[in-house]
């Protein structure tokens, strides 16, 4: 074989392996199953329309379910973010379900008119690895009431052992013959890698 033919499938190779170890080693995705609501409003024209909304992480609120053209139907993948490091990945994420009756205006009809909102967030702890299912339960006796049942998933190699750069720390220029700090005492590790 000549050196021509074997240089093509080396860059493609090169290519695919850089493409392959840029991606994030660790992944949490929060997914809504299901939910319901009630309310005890009344709607000045015909029954009321309870509805419910979710917000994960503060990204702004994910309203449920679908009606006509408007709104999400579930279960439905709300969260989805990636980290380099299994340190970046923090140890709660928060969650926030409201119940509301929906006065949605003619002129409006997929933008949410709150009433009798009620809303209740909590820190879902992430696990280290798998899937853990939760609900959140609107406390009984408010104007709205309501529960959804959601689960968090995180997958990834456990520990960071794939050898990518984490928490990288540029060195400046080095001296020969210098050792730049110590492996006990210093900033200076490759705790996210094998090698």
């Amino acid at each position: 074989m000549n050196k021509l033919a074997v240089y093509p499938i080396a860059v493609a190779f090169a290519i695919l392996f850089v493409t392959n170890r840029s991606e994030a080693q660790f992944n949490v995705k929060i997914n809504v199953l299901n939910g319901s609501s009630t309310t005890t409003c009344t709607d000045p024209i015909g029954p009321p329309e309870p509805q419910w909304s979710v917000n994960i992480d503060n990204n702004g609120w994910v309203t449920y379910p679908i009606n006509g053209l408007c709104y999400t139907n579930f279960p439905n993948e709300q969260f989805n973010q990636t980290y380099a490091c299994l340190t970046d990945i923090p140890p709660f994420i928060q969650v926030c379900f409201r119940a509301f009756e929906n006065d949605a205006s003619l002129l409006s009809p997929c933008t949410p008119v709150y009433s009798c909102q009620t809303e209740l967030c909590i820190n879902v702890p992430v696990p280290p690895m798998g899937t853990v299912p939760f609900t959140i339960t609107l406390p009984v006796g408010g104007p709205s009431g309501g529960s959804v049942d959601m689960n968090i998933v995180t997958s990834g190699v456990p520990g960071g052992i794939n050898d990518q750069l984490c928490n990288a720390i540029p060195l400046g220029t080095l001296q020969t013959g210098l050792a730049v700090g110590f492996p006990d005492t210093s900033i200076f590790n490759n705790f996210c890698a094998t090698n």
